[in-house]
């Protein structure tokens, strides 16, 4: 049967359920009539033939039950039911829910917080176009392995390099602005032309730099952050063409650069590093600012690059003897390995601390669910004496774990997001701000995978222990019947399901006979049929 054909089954069976319940029934009573007169035929009354018809077939209800799966309504509706009786159980017993609810909401809301960390610094890529072809570059000296690169020595790789598509510099500056009221402290950086579009970024506003602009002489031009253009400048269009006074100079705005790029630090306004005037950019010696970024050109690997960029620093170094850096060579990492550092173990190590401790979260859970399990160890062994089979009660407890598991993922994952931010005390530096730990995808697909499979690992345990109760001493334990009152309508010794074999002090004049041998089959749900007839003595 294709899936196809099954999908169309399941689909009639939900929309058109009595009708096919109906179809089931005259099925059943059509093999029910064939055989009856078969019997007749073979010298049986109507009744017998009946009756042994019926014992042929076995139990009604079950093969009734199992037409209806194959029809393709029975998984829904049970579990449909399965659902509505789990979240009847966890409304029965408030102290109980509520417990686990809370041990499940700190076991997960812990997990899921760490991971929101983990998935931020390790699983997320970096927010750029290409991440995995940046690079940050630096010359190395006997003393460290990073050392800052002069201007002149990045001019000086960007016009010879062919590994690395694409070299920029930037450097993190402030600027007062005045003109605007009160004088304001800015943030910012110097960057070269290229910089924003080593990023796929592009100005939401405007244009971004362009080598013109990044050269002394230029007009004097800046980009604003999207956040300082919507704060200070209304978020007006007009904006574009604006002159702003940044330490006394003059300086137009030509674009606007999107609040969604971070790197390292947050900055307001950009300037091409280029028109500085700052001496200390001619001096070929070490700069204590100047930071390189650069794009891998396409199938380049790290060691080709680093080779190349060794090979391209040592002609500088003839090419200007004059340069006064004592560098041996040029180290470049990719720009990932730079903003992660040393954060992968502390972070594995949490995670695992973390799953620790949902581990003994689960546990006690399973702890608490196998103690009520054995509770209604009775309730279970009514059930089966009524024909549930044993995938039938695990099914029915599973779908109870699952719901518990569920509810306690639902505020463990509201409680991950309150204590996100808190945990990264934990972590022994600051994350950059281009790691912006944030919930996504991949933190809701991991709290429903680990409330799903703990609540199926954890539920099971118990649910195994307990669906098969031995009917006969469960059910004599107690005594009496099963709701724990007489039944309306009940003679002698008869009793109901579940009921014990004690007679009443009224019962004594009623003897039990068999009219005519009784027949006891077991169908395949386990449950027996017995017909029993009572004669009172006079």
């Amino acid at each position: 049967m294709g899936w196809l054909t099954k999908l169309g089954m399941r689909l009639r069976a939900l929309r058109h359920g009595d009708e096919v319940h109906r179809e089931i029934a005259e099925e059943w009573q059509f093999h029910i009539v064939l055989r009856t007169e078969e019997n007749i035929r073979r010298g049986m009354t109507p009744e017998e033939a009946r009756q042994s018809a019926e014992q042929h077939f076995g139990n009604s209800a079950h093969i009734k039950d199992v037409s209806w799966d194959v029809r393709g309504g029975g998984l829904v509706e049970t579990l449909w039911q399965d659902m509505r009786y789990g979240l009847r159980m966890l409304h029965k017993f408030p102290g109980f829910t509520v417990v686990a609810v809370l041990t499940l909401a700190l076991g997960i809301g812990a997990n899921t917080a760490i991971f929101s960390i983990v998935n931020a610094v390790l699983l997320r890529p970096l927010p750029y176009m290409q991440p995995n072809q940046l690079v940050d570059l630096n010359l190395k000296t006997e003393q460290s392995d990073q050392v800052f690169v002069p201007y002149p020595t990045f001019l000086y790789w960007q016009r010879e390099t062919h590994t690395v598509s694409a070299i920029g510099a930037w450097t993190p500056d402030t600027f007062n602005l005045t003109g605007t009221g009160m004088a304001t402290r800015l943030g910012g950086r110097r960057v070269s032309a290229n910089f924003f579009s080593l990023f796929g970024v592009r100005a939401i506003l405007g244009r971004n730099f362009s080598p013109e602009d990044d050269r002394l002489g230029a007009a004097a031009v800046l980009l604003v952050n999207e956040g300082f253009w919507r704060d200070r400048l209304g978020a007006s269009p007009s904006a574009i063409g604006k002159t702003l006074t940044l330490d006394g100079g003059h300086y137009t705005i030509i674009g606007v650069i999107p609040s969604t790029f971070q790197f390292w630090s947050a900055a307001e306004i950009y300037v091409p590093i280029g028109q500085s005037e700052n001496p200390s950019f001619d001096n070929r010696g070490p700069s204590r600012v100047l930071q390189i970024i650069g794009r891998l050109a396409p199938g380049v690997t790290l060691a080709q690059a680093r080779a190349e960029m060794n090979l391209i620093d040592r002609n500088r170094v003839v090419a200007h003897p004059e340069s006064a850096d004592t560098a041996t060579g040029v180290t470049i990492h990719s720009l990932r390995q730079d903003v992660i550092g040393d954060l992968e173990p502390t972070l594995l190590l949490l995670l695992g601390a973390v799953g620790f401790v949902l581990l003994i979260a689960c546990t006690n859970v399973a702890s608490l669910l196998l103690a009520r399990s054995t509770a209604r160890t009775r309730e279970f062994a009514i059930r089966t004496a009524l024909g549930a089979g044993r995938n039938r009660v695990i099914r029915q407890l599973l779908t109870e774990s699952l719901l518990l598991f569920a509810i306690g993922g639902t505020f463990g994952t509201a409680l991950a997001e309150l204590v996100t931010h808190p945990a990264l005390t934990l972590l022994p530096t600051a994350l950059p701000q281009m790691l912006r730990v944030s919930p996504d995808s991949h933190v809701l697909v991991f709290a429903v995978a680990i409330s799903g499979l703990t609540g199926v690992l954890f539920g099971l345990i118990p649910a195994m222990r307990t669906s098969l109760p031995k009917l006969q001493e469960t059910l004599k334990k107690g005594g009496g019947s099963p709701c724990d009152t007489e039944c309306p309508g009940r003679r002698g010794n008869l009793p109901c399901v579940g009921a014990s074999n004690r007679r009443g002090p009224n019962d004594a004049q009623h003897e039990p006979s068999v009219e005519r041998e009784s027949w006891v089959r077991f169908a395949q749900s386990h449950v027996f049929h017995s017909r029993i007839s009572t004669a009172e003595q006079t």
